[in-house]
């Protein structure tokens, strides 16, 4: 089962998606949502956010999970900058065949 979590408990830089909507009906089920780094939740199913100093009360009973879709696209776009920067990092050093000082070659 995956982990469920409220509010408090999102952290910056991470994509959550709602399992059970808040008490008021500000965040919905389905909803995708993040957390600024000023605290302001962001939700592009609605168009909009909920300022930090109503977050509080607009996310009462709401349960999130991290967006499994959003981790594994991140995760699949981090492999491949690895390959990148690895392969990159291969063929610099690999043609480079002299060691320059400040005197010239040797």
């Amino acid at each position: 089962m995956t982990k469920r979590i409220g509010f408090k408990d999102m952290r910056v830089g991470l994509r959550y998606v709602c399992v059970r909507r808040s008490k008021d009906g500000s965040v919905q089920r389905g909803d995708h949502l993040w957390v600024t780094e000023d605290g302001y939740l962001m939700c592009p199913e609605s168009g909009g956010w909920i300022n930090p100093d109503c977050v509080e009360s607009a996310t009462k009973w709401m349960r999130v999970t991290i967006d499994e879709k959003w981790l594994n696209l991140q995760l699949s776009h981090s492999q491949q900058q690895v390959r990148l920067l690895s392969k990159a990092k291969r063929e610099f050093y690999g043609k480079v065949d002299t060691v320059h000082t400040r005197t010239g070659c040797r």
